[in-house]
């Protein structure tokens, strides 16, 4: 039930796409010893050490089944491994089965190399949906 277990140092870059607002994604890769947040200046260097430190553990709650209907996708974190391997999470909004109404707490997901699609808490990944002005100081 984990989607992300990675420590700082196996992570060589992070790139999220926000789908509904593209301006707001962003790029960091490493540097070195540190991570840079591509395209811009002027970003705060804690902030991404701590964001690239929310990669420690991130779960889902279970395997959805019986979904029916287009859903939006809002979000792809693609997070490129050390070793050079790339882990690919698409998600999207999640809608009650029953009323049809937009599931506040909670997201569809998947990743890229599987096909189960996975319910994920809002709790346990908003550390990841940032937007690019998070990092300014």
């Amino acid at each position: 039930y984990t989607i992300f277990n990675l420590l700082p140092s196996e992570i060589s870059s992070v790139t999220l796409e926000n789908h509904a607002d593209t301006a707001s994604s962003f790029r960091i890769i490493s540097s070195g010893r540190s991570f840079v947040l591509t395209g811009i200046s002027g970003w705060d260097s804690t902030r991404i050490k701590r964001y690239i430190s929310y990669f420690t553990w991130i779960p889902f709650e279970s395997r959805a089944n019986n979904i029916t209907g287009d859903t939006k996708l809002l979000y792809t974190i693609t997070v490129k491994r050390s070793s050079g391997e790339e882990i690919a999470l698409e998600l999207w909004e999640k809608y009650d089965l029953q009323t049809g109404e937009r599931d506040s707490d909670r997201l569809y997901g998947r990743v890229a190399s599987g096909d189960d699609m996975l319910i994920i808490r809002y709790f346990d990944i908003d550390p990841l949906l940032k937007k690019r002005d998070y990092f300014y100081q």
